[in-house]
């Protein structure tokens, strides 16, 4: 039987339903349904069954809820709460609504699974980000048995040098530079962030200067587990990608996402609006990749 190894803030994960800020539920995201709960759907009569009819769209990959004029899911509640799960019970949803935003990875060289939750959710942000603890990893079926992401690595096989174990922030300009411009390629899910990182860009001596002020102040544990957590997400693809890409990848968005907060003040948004525009577009995954390949030869 094949493990799983999870991060332990999985094991403490819950959704925070109508007092979460960024629900997925209003994100303008194409939510897909597979075809058995797309079938049982259809089946649902009276004025559920109606709005459940009006609202499911196929194209040839499948089904997939329309969401409404604001750009929500229609099945969204007024007090953030999901009418589905409300009057038909949280087996009701389809998997990718009931799975959300955990993420499981399978390294078939390995034998192994990659668990987690998806850092595009403000809950798993608050879960990683409040204390300054090591990030600690368990198997699924033994939530007692802790182990850094160091004894992770060595676990998997996959050598790093101490320095690359933890986030060092670069504060040359060049780089600062560098890091905007890598993520002013990224293919953008709105306006905002094309704005975002101009702007970034355009005030990039504001923010090179608080950088060089922060080095002293900013919490770097927190940027330990951040930095750790981005690396964690792509080590199922080192079977491919050299251990030094993935290096550079989780520097690079590390480092972008210190930029971010730094500006804005709110780390736990910075990290979250990053993992929602990148993480979640395997297109912009593989061109980071990508870069991170080149700049890392």
């Amino acid at each position: 039987m094949m493990e799983m190894i999870i991060p332990e803030i999985y094991t403490r994960f819950y959704c925070k339903a109508g007092d979460c800020q960024h629900s997925c539920c209003k994100e303008s995201w194409e939510i897909d349904v597979d075809a058995d709960t797309a079938d049982y759907y259809f089946q649902v009569t009276g004025e559920l069954g109606k709005l459940l009819k009006e609202n499911i769209g196929q194209n040839k990959e499948g089904y997939h809820i329309k969401e409404n004029s604001a750009g929500k899911c229609p099945f969204l509640r007024k007090d953030g709460l999901c009418r589905l799960v409300a009057e038909l019970g949280e087996d009701s949803l389809c998997d990718i609504c009931a799975l959300h935003p955990r993420f499981y990875e399978v390294m078939a060289d390995k034998d192994l699974e990659l668990g987690g939750v998806g850092l595009c959710c403000e809950r798993t942000c608050e879960l990683l980000l409040e204390n300054k603890e090591p990030l600690q990893f368990c198997f699924d079926e033994a939530e007692d048995r802790l182990f850094t992401f160091e004894e992770l690595l060595e676990k998997l096989g996959i050598i790093l040098k101490k320095e690359e174990l933890r986030f060092k922030p670069n504060i040359e300009k060049e780089y600062v530079q560098w890091v905007l411009s890598c993520l002013g390629k990224t293919e953008p899910l709105d306006d905002q962030w094309t704005t975002h990182i101009m702007d970034l860009q355009n005030r990039v001596d504001e923010v090179r200067a608080k950088l060089t002020s922060a080095t002293s102040t900013a919490p770097w544990a927190l940027f330990d587990k951040i930095y750790q957590y981005i690396l964690y997400r792509q080590l199922e693809k080192s079977a491919k990608v050299s251990a030094r890409v993935l290096v550079v990848y989780a520097h690079l968005n590390t480092e972008f996402v210190l930029l971010d907060s730094l500006i804005t003040g709110d780390l736990p948004e910075a990290l979250r609006r990053w993992s929602g525009q990148i993480e979640y577009d395997t297109d912009n995954v593989d061109m980071l990749l990508g870069i991170s390949h080149d700049h890392g030869i």
